[in-house]
């Protein structure tokens, strides 16, 4: 990819592949709040219209499987309206962490039902899942704090510069609602930049999601390896087993796991996986 001068979005949770081709003279960005190379970015610059917020919402609070749908879809749109206020991540930190705050902005919405006093169960589920938000949040820079300002619109335009997603061990899961949020976004915003009204088709960017299976489910993920011919963004997914996606995306995974031209297969101790992978090779050489 390097060799070709083309770009690549780099999922990098053991920090393998950053220190090798991290570049800072091509514009290469690194996304972690904990990282003092970190941009300032804003869910405000992103949420442009009610929809692409419910979009960004969907994103922190993807669908999950053996769970009650309530508690994904409350979060998910008081996020969304909540987004509409252009915040920046520090007053949204704020207001999800004060239950007041909350009750305040959606006062007199159809969201105000959601976490009404009167079903005390129901309002602190909600607002637990929001405090999870609240809590990542609060590790992104200021504006101040940061020494540019980035957004996965103006990026995904100008695609100049690779964008690391980086984490460690003992950081992964409180910045795990980050990460899978901005892939989910990066993935969007390719895939609307591929739309078949631009006069010139568009730098390929190549995704590597590496250990795939450490982030939430990914709602724009399916699109994206079923449709990446079109949009000329390629996709590398490393994981451990076929379990680990069929956990996350359910009946999805079936479609996700049949699309990649080139299958790499490693040894598996797993009797299933490794029926599994028989079957596979004796279909694709047929």
């Amino acid at each position: 990819i390097q060799d070709r001068g083309e770009t690549a979005i780099v999922y990098d949770p053991e920090r393998e592949y950053t220190p090798q081709f991290f570049n800072p003279s091509r514009g290469d960005v690194i996304l972690n709040p904990l990282d003092a190379r970190m941009p300032f970015w804003s869910p405000g610059d992103e949420a442009r219209n009610e929809p692409e917020a419910l979009t960004l919402a969907a994103s922190l609070f993807p669908d999950r499987h053996n769970e009650q749908r309530f508690f994904t879809r409350g979060p998910r749109e008081i996020l969304a309206h909540l987004f509409t206020y252009k915040p920046s991540p520090q007053d949204l930190a704020e207001w999800l962490s004060h239950d007041e705050e909350i009750d305040r902005r959606v006062r007199g919405t159809e969201m105000a039902w959601l976490i009404a006093q009167t079903a005390p169960g129901q309002r602190e589920g909600v607002m637990a899942e929001l405090k999870m938000v609240a809590k990542a949040l609060k590790l992104l820079p200021s504006e101040k704090e940061a020494r540019t300002r980035w957004n996965t619109l103006q990026w995904a335009r100008h695609r100049r510069g690779w964008i690391f997603l980086t984490s460690t061990k003992t950081t992964r899961e409180r910045l795990l609602p980050l990460t899978s949020l901005w892939l989910d976004l990066l993935v969007l915003r390719l895939m609307d930049e591929a739309l078949p009204n631009h006069r010139q088709a568009p730098q390929p960017v190549c995704f590597m999601l590496d250990e795939l299976a450490s982030l939430q489910k990914l709602p724009q993920l399916h699109a994206a390896i079923t449709q990446n011919r079109k949009s000329n963004n390629p996709v590398v997914l490393g994981f451990q087993g076929r379990s680990q996606l069929e956990t996350l995306y359910g009946h999805d995974a079936e479609a996700m796991l049949s699309q990649p031209a080139t299958k790499i297969f490693l040894r598996t101790s797993e009797p299933r996986a490794a029926r599994w992978i028989s079957e596979t090779d004796r279909k694709s050489t047929r």
